[in-house]
């Protein structure tokens, strides 16, 4: 007996009718089964893990953490827009630099904002992952193939 854990899963698996109402498939006389799922490999640290995909249909949470990120990013643009010239020299030179490395972010594709505060955007694009990118390139199309919205 294999255990069926969602109804999508359930929905997916056709062994003649062998599915039970307790959400077990027996496997009786069957080698194996394939159950069809949109998953994407990935690896964390030294872990190997798979990620699926969300059923579909079902709406996704937003990350409060990207969401704060872009918050600050407009913030960060904003503080740096206002500086004076003996503002900027007067700030220790790692203060300015985070706030640069920040403010980038502000200049990110329309679409892939509105993706962040809809919880639409991909799974890999963290919080973390955006604030540690080296280079944003500044064409709209370029980010939304590096940050995995579009396929190149």
């Amino acid at each position: 007996m294999v255990p069926c854990a969602t109804s999508a899963a359930r929905s997916a698996i056709h062994l003649d009718g062998h599915l039970s109402t307790a959400g077990f498939v027996d496997l009786a006389g069957h080698g194996s089964i394939t159950i069809p799922l949109a998953a994407t490999s990935a690896t964390f640290g030294h872990e190997p893990r798979l990620w699926l995909a969300p059923p579909a249909g079902v709406p996704s949470k937003r990350d409060e953490r990207l969401v704060e990120l872009i918050v600050r990013a407009f913030a960060s643009r904003g503080q740096l827009t206002a500086m004076s010239e003996v503002d900027v020299s007067a700030m220790p030179e790692t203060t300015l630099r985070h706030i640069e490395r920040t403010a980038r972010l502000s200049y990110l594709c329309p679409t892939i904002v509105a993706a962040i505060f809809d919880g639409t955007q991909p799974r890999t694009l963290t919080a973390r992952y955006l604030a540690r990118m080296a280079l944003l390139p500044l064409p709209w199309t370029e980010q939304r193939q590096m940050l995995g919205f579009e396929r190149p």
